[in-house]
């Protein structure tokens, strides 16, 4: 069976790219076809010249933003498609109830670790020299 979490990666992954194809798309049209741009002026009614190159400066401005911002979305939704066919495949229950379980040959725990206890006892017993009072010796 394949990871849900797999396929919806390569759905999102296909979209971020289809959206990146439409993005290079518009921006080589309004490059090749600059009166696409210019049709926009047309929109707004000018009445002083300083204003008129203000907005010219405008019209070529916002698509360009536009294209950026059209881009850089794409650009993480791809992204964010591939991690999530990186990801590692989540365990379910039945997964897990499928593991074959390890037995022990004795049902008895390992025996104890004596040295190790006696030297956690030794480190625990010794004071800080911090923690001491002034007025002992040391």
């Amino acid at each position: 069976m394949v990871d849900k979490n797999k396929m919806t990666g390569y759905i999102v992954f296909g979209l971020g790219i289809v959206l990146l194809l439409v993005t290079f798309y518009l921006a080589i049209h309004t490059y090749l076809n600059p009166e696409f741009i210019e049709g926009f002026s047309d929109l707004v009614e000018i009445g002083e010249e300083n204003l008129a190159q203000f907005v010219d400066f405008l019209i070529y401005l916002i698509p360009v933003l536009f294209l950026f911002v059209m881009g850089s979305v794409a650009g993480k939704i791809t992204k964010y498609g591939i991690q999530m066919i990186r990801s590692p495949e989540r365990k379910t229950v039945d997964d897990v109830r499928r593991r074959p379980i390890k037995s022990t040959q004795s049902g008895t725990p390992p025996p104890a670790q004596p040295e190790r206890n006696e030297k956690r006892k030794e480190n625990f017993e010794q004071t800080r020299p911090d923690t001491k009072k002034p007025n002992e010796p040391e």
